[in-house]
């Protein structure tokens, strides 16, 4: 009894002993905040058809964010044992997110196979590889995966897809201020000299 009171008396000061001030919470961070307030069931994504793109073994789209404006390329690629690949990107990024190259997590890039375009139909457009099936839903964004028309698993199905697109660093108020004071500080040293 009496290590096991010790015991939880240490435990109850390293709890206590936390600098809770040297901590962010969600409300001081803007990737939080924006972050947290997604409702299920209001993804704001909208595949555009009129600029859907097809070859052989791939196909590109562009998805609309209609909170923002971004638009997004969505890239759907047909690959060997009847495998979809699928990469949402920014159509025009500021700056090109890393991606980790061949030989990093694969042996080489993986073989690709013909991707067959069955059409538009209901707001939806349909891609076949052999017995599998792409299901992509325009409005709002969903992709629905089947094999042996049987579903499998789908993205944004309950519209929680968020995509952090990149944006130019805004400088804080605090710092121009600090700005402007040091460049008033250079003046008068000017001037005495």
């Amino acid at each position: 009894m009496r290590h096991l009171s010790l015991l939880f008396g240490v435990l109850l000061c390293t709890c206590f002993g936390v600098h809770r001030e040297n901590f962010r919470t969600c409300d001081q961070s803007g990737f939080c905040k924006r972050h947290r307030n997604v409702k299920p069931g209001s993804s704001s994504y909208v595949v555009q058809p009129s600029t859907l793109r097809i070859s052989k073994t791939s196909l590109m789209v562009d998805v609309l964010n209609t909170e923002n404006n971004v638009r997004f390329l969505l890239q759907g690629y047909g690959l060997q044992h009847g495998i979809f690949r699928v990469k949402l990107v920014e159509a025009e990024p500021i700056r090109e997110r890393y991606e980790i190259p061949v030989g990093m997590t694969l042996v080489a890039e993986p073989v690709q196979e013909e991707l067959v375009y069955g059409g538009e139909k209901d707001g939806k457009l349909t891609f076949t590889l052999g017995k599998n099936k792409m299901v992509i839903n325009v409005n709002p964004l969903r992709l629905d995966f089947f094999i042996n028309d049987e579903p499998v698993t789908s993205l944004n199905a309950q519209g929680l897809l968020k995509f952090e697109h990149s944006r130019q660093k805004q400088e804080s108020p605090k710092e121009e201020n600090n700005e402007a004071a040091e460049g008033a500080e250079e003046e008068k040293k000017d001037e005495e000299e």
